[in-house]
């Protein structure tokens, strides 16, 4: 769990405002740490459903979360800011770990020419980070970064 984390999720018990920043800003796999995972999956789900959301609440629906683990500690403001950044942070480093994973898997396709390796890892990256990265993504450079993990790799 890293240090960013917990402290979130106590705020999201702690504050209704930090709650819906937290919400409205993360994603499940922005979270490193499983049990804060399923914490923030749950938390979500009870703001979408109009439940509230307490310690009390959040341990009812996830058995496995111990009351004691987290606790009212309220963060806000720029601290609050600080810690969304550093956990979306987290969670784009582990997403990008991903793609490079995948694109490594296709250069390594024997099967497959070269051409078809670049489009296929093209439309990897380019579905990873969403259309309004298309723009900034030129087919050139693309293929210029498939090359090289190419060449790399012999």
């Amino acid at each position: 769990m890293s240090d960013y984390e917990k402290p979130l999720i106590d705020a999201c018990l702690t504050d209704k405002k930090s709650l819906y920043r937290v919400v409205g800003e993360l994603k499940p796999d922005d979270f490193e740490s499983n049990v804060c995972q399923k914490a923030f999956i749950t938390i979500s789900n009870l703001v979408k459903e109009g439940k509230p959301v307490t310690i009390t609440t959040l341990c009812d629906q996830v058995k496995s979360i111990p009351p004691d683990l987290f606790t009212p500690n309220h963060i806000n403001g720029e601290e609050l800011e600080y810690f969304i950044s550093k956990v979306k942070e987290q969670g784009k480093g582990r997403q990008l770990k991903r793609i490079i994973a995948q694109c490594q898997d296709i250069t390594e396709r024997e099967e497959m020419g070269i051409d078809e390796k670049i489009q296929l890892v093209q439309d990897v990256i380019l579905s990873s980070f969403g259309n309004s990265k298309k723009e900034e993504m030129s087919t050139q450079a693309i293929g210029d970064l498939v090359l090289k993990m190419y060449e790399e790799k012999k």
